[in-house]
């Protein structure tokens, strides 16, 4: 099993990069990263430690 990770634009290592201010805009972005990877099954693990107000 492989394990890979997608960081979201204006986060850590992308924080130059806008945030995503819309789900849809979320979900189309992650569907554009992960669908070359879902040739096979696969769980998808999401955690947040915080919001913004």
């Amino acid at each position: 099993m492989e394990v890979f990770q997608r960081q979201l634009p204006g986060r850590s290592n992308r924080f130059h990069e806008p945030l995503i201010s819309s789900m849809t805009q979320l979900v189309n972005e992650l569907g554009k990263a992960i669908t070359p990877l879902t040739d096979l099954p696969f769980p998808i693990f999401g955690h947040s430690i915080g919001t913004q107000t």
